[in-house]
């Protein structure tokens, strides 16, 4: 095979955590495929990641890999999404945060092996374990190390059958994932749309879904890459307030993605799925910004619903399965929920009636 066909352009965001920082780089510079390209993107850090850059750059020029230190001027925080997909090109692709780092030396060359003996197989993206650095939790649950080809129309169900994985972890194609709509503000919440529809900033793995929509992956349980779990890293958010209204916003704007791409009427019913996945805490309010934004009866239906799925799983009242939330007909679920919805649900439903009854004719932006 050989290896040099295709470049490899890997991006690492990175703010403070030198120590780590290090480690990441290092774990790349032992990876075994050629050609790679890094670029060490520094999120504009109190003390300059400058001096560590220049260390490791005769590392990575005796491995034969390019590599490119770049200095925001000011800290983007989640608002750097667009300038790492910028960076990323055209290309393949993987963005390793500044606390992660590779365990398996042959994973890049184990993708482009598939990726070059598979070429009709319409293979975006590639989806590898991960396992926590201190707690030693694995993110998929398989016991399958094996490559396995997963059809793009089945991917979401098996991610949330089996767990999601880090970034690190995955391979894909850059020019597909911009072609999906990648990036834009219906699929990750910048600062703009966390301040003006009071979210938390998150991209929710939609990117995952968007390559779904436009091809296969090959998956393994293998674990190619530990994720770092220092006390504070902004790669990693601790202090979420709002995870389920925010997973809301995102997962909605998918399932009501119409392109056309071979798998995206099945990923987008998979995404309706998955409002129902994450769980609104108990402490979340109802968010009426959100409500005004999207402003229509099937937005109501299902985040009522959501909140419903949420309060009972987190009350332990009963096990809701998946195959029951993907309908729009209330009357069903109603039906299905109405042992267990108790008065609580009913007084959140007539307080999102009146409220979208007043937006019902709203555009929605």
């Amino acid at each position: 095979m050989n290896n040099k066909k295709t470049l490899i352009s890997i991006v690492v965001p990175a703010y403070n955590l030198p120590h780590y920082t290090e480690k990441t780089l290092k774990s790349i510079s032992e990876q075994s495929y050629r050609p790679i390209r890094v670029t060490l993107l520094d999120d504009c850090s109190p003390v300059s990641l400058m001096p560590l850059a220049m260390s490791l750059k005769k590392i990575f020029k005796e491995s034969g890999i390019d590599f490119v230190y770049e200095r925001n001027e000011l800290n983007l925080g989640v608002d750097i999404v667009p300038k790492i997909h910028k960076i990323l090109g055209d290309g393949w692709g993987l963005v390793l945060h500044h606390d992660d780092w590779f365990v398996d030396q042959d994973f890049l060359t184990s993708c482009m092996s598939i990726l070059e003996n598979h070429p009709n197989e319409n293979i975006q993206f590639f989806y590898a374990n991960a396992i926590t650095e201190k707690t030693k939790v694995k993110m998929l649950d398989s016991n399958d190390e094996n490559w396995k080809f997963t059809p793009g129309e089945k991917f979401v169900s098996q991610m949330l059958s089996h767990g999601i994985t880090s970034w690190g972890s995955i391979l894909f194609n850059s020019r597909i994932l911009k072609n999906a709509g990648w990036p834009n503000e219906r699929f990750y919440i910048g600062s703009n749309v966390a301040k003006q529809l009071d979210l938390d900033s998150d991209d929710g793995f939609s990117g995952f879904y968007l390559l779904a929509m436009y091809g296969n992956c090959y998956t393994s349980s293998k674990v190619v890459c530990v994720r770092g779990e220092p006390e504070s890293s902004y790669s990693k958010s601790s202090a979420w307030k709002n995870i389920g209204n925010s997973l809301f916003y995102i997962y909605f704007n998918l399932h009501n993605y119409i392109v056309p791409a071979p798998y995206a009427a099945a990923v987008r019913k998979q995404a309706l799925a998955s409002l129902y996945f994450w769980r609104f805490q108990n402490n979340e309010k109802i968010n009426y910004k959100l409500i005004r934004h999207f402003a229509s009866w099937k937005m109501l239906f299902h985040y009522f619903l959501a909140i419903t799925v949420s309060k009972l799983a987190l009350n332990r009242c009963v096990s809701i399965p998946l195959s029951h939330i993907a309908t729009d007909d209330w009357k069903s679920a109603r039906a299905h929920f109405s042992s267990e919805m108790g008065k609580m649900p009913q007084i959140v439903f007539k307080k999102l009636i009146k409220m979208c009854s007043r937006q019902k004719n709203a555009q929605i932006k």
